[in-house]
């Protein structure tokens, strides 16, 4: 039986991948923004809140045998807010004060299969929360 073993002479990728799983990614956000004007001053204010999840099984080893496969999963959601007050008189001297935040919460639970003498399953579980904030003026 005849075998062809050059790439140029075959498909080069046949074999590459023996596990080839979903990506999926769903997401949903919102942003407000608004301008309250009085006089010389101006009131901004953003505000944005946003959602993920994700799910992917993913083959990252490159080849036709188990070597390291994923089932990656994470949701995560993030509120921003900023908000500054300006004065502006028409005159040659403005000002500007303000502040913003960020507040996020992510989850993190993969597992991961490595091929050994037997097959060997991995977790990895995690919860990250984070809230940075900031003034200036």
């Amino acid at each position: 039986m005849f075998t062809i073993s050059k790439p140029e002479f075959g498909d080069p990728y046949a074999g590459d991948y023996n596990y080839v799983g979903d990506d999926r990614v769903d997401r949903a956000g919102a942003t407000l923004r608004g301008d309250i004007y009085m006089g010389a001053f101006t009131l901004q204010n953003v505000s944005s809140l946003d959602w993920n999840e994700r799910d992917s099984q993913v083959d990252i080893d490159g080849s036709s045998r188990i070597g390291i496969e994923t089932d990656l999963y994470n949701t995560a959601w993030q509120f921003y807010e900023d908000i500054r007050l300006l004065w502006d008189a028409g005159k040659s001297f403005t000002w500007e004060a303000g502040g913003s935040a960020m507040f996020e919460k992510l989850f993190v639970d993969n597992v991961f299969l490595l091929n050994s003498a037997l097959l060997t399953r991995i977790s990895q579980r995690y919860t990250q929360k984070t809230i940075y904030w900031s003034t200036y003026a």
